[in-house]
């Protein structure tokens, strides 16, 4: 009896290197979906492509900001559509957010991504800090449910 499930082992080892391997990549395939949707919505601000831009979001999105004025905490809500509209109206210079240091973390159909980011005007820099997204898994792909982020101009690393 022992010797029978010794010779299994290998068997055991194999079955468990398979399951792992479709495991990781489907996290990498949501992964490279996920960073696409984010990419997509930069790429519409930029192009200044309102539909572009919009495709990224859920029906059901809310963008926030927080700052401070005075020491105090603000946290500022806007209209995804709002915003939307904002980048597809014509403007002096290109809106071209750039991410970095990009962490993502799924649990089945819900996503949090954590970046860094620069925003320039044009090829200026204008301001920094983090964005959050939190996205979800729709029929139709991945979709941005809440962009909160923070905004300083101070302690800005091109």
């Amino acid at each position: 009896m022992r010797h029978n499930f010794l010779q299994q082992i290998p068997i055991l080892y194999l079955l468990i290197f398979f399951i792992s391997t479709m495991i990781y990549g489907q996290v990498q395939n949501d992964t490279t979906k996920i960073i696409s949707t984010i990419k997509r919505m930069f790429d519409g601000m930029r192009l200044g492509n309102e539909n572009l831009f919009l495709s990224s979001f859920d029906s059901s999105a809310v963008l926030m900001s927080i700052g401070s004025s005075l020491g105090k905490t603000i946290v500022h809500s806007d209209d995804y559509r709002s915003f939307g509209k904002a980048v597809g109206t014509p403007h002096a210079q290109v809106w071209d957010e750039r991410i970095s240091n990009v962490v993502v973390h799924i649990d089945g159909d819900l996503a949090s991504v954590w970046t860094d980011y620069n925003f320039y005007l044009g090829d200026k820099l204008n301001h920094c800090g983090i964005d959050s997204f939190q996205l979800v898994r729709r029929d139709n792909g991945w979709k941005i449910l809440v962009i909160v982020d923070t905004r300083r101009k101070e302690g800005c690393r091109e």
